[in-house]
């Protein structure tokens, strides 16, 4: 069966034509590519991909308008952007360490949630409209992770699984690292544990306590 793809389209032309008569044969060629890459999607998934359409690096422009010199057409599949969370998905897991400490068998490894726009998901299902996707990691000890508590992770789970995918679909999406607030399971009971109700500890304290305390390193992904 042939694979899902997304396509990139750069060819040369000569510059003996003019910067239109170029335009218009790098725009030709990006409209064959186009035709394979959906043939190719719909053999291998059953079905229309939808494709989003850049054209140097903007949304949605006409192909003619490609820069005749130095231009570069891109259609991105949504394909290409499920693969992205599936790939992602896959090495956090690959790179997560065991035995982070005692009695943990594991449990770091099985923590890590995927949000769309706040609200669970799993890699590989269809994508929700959201302003930003986040890999997190449900463990309250995630953030001593990402500083080096394990000699099997030195440089962090997330902070490298980011950089390893920012450099491999940097044409799909936008990836960073960075912190995000995650109010469920071990991390969210583990902060309320910290701030127990005294005398003269106003709520909003104890609530500004504990958003710090359940920001969690992540993994922010959004997508062109």
């Amino acid at each position: 069966m042939s694979k899902p793809l997304r396509q990139i389209v750069e060819t040369i032309v000569s510059n003996d034509l003019s910067p239109a008569a170029r335009q218009r044969i790098i725009a030709d060629f990006a409209r064959r590519k186009l035709a394979e890459g959906v043939d190719q999607n719909r053999r291998a998934t059953g079905r229309e991909v939808p494709y989003t359409q850049a054209v140097d690096g903007r949304l949605g422009a006409r192909l003619e308008s490609v820069n005749a010199d130095a231009g570069r057409i891109l259609f991105m599949f949504d394909v290409a952007k499920n693969e992205l969370f599936v790939w992602i998905a896959e090495q956090i897991v690959k790179h997560a360490p065991r035995g982070v400490i005692t009695h943990d068998h594991g449990r770091y490894a099985d923590a890590f949630k995927l949000l769309a726009g706040g609200r669970e998901m799993q890699p590989g299902e269809p994508l929700p409209k959201a302003d930003e996707f986040v890999f997190l990691n449900a463990m309250p000890y995630a953030r001593k992770i990402e500083r080096g508590l394990s000699k099997q992770a030195p440089d962090g789970v997330l902070q490298a699984v980011a950089l390893l995918a920012k450099t491999r679909f940097k044409d799909v999406a936008n990836i960073t690292f960075g912190y995000r607030s995650y109010m469920g399971g071990p991390v969210s009971d583990w902060a309320k544990l910290r701030r127990p109700s005294k005398t003269g500890y106003s709520r909003r304290k104890r609530d500004a306590a504990l958003a710090k305390d359940i920001r969690q390193p992540a993994i922010i992904v959004r997508l062109y």
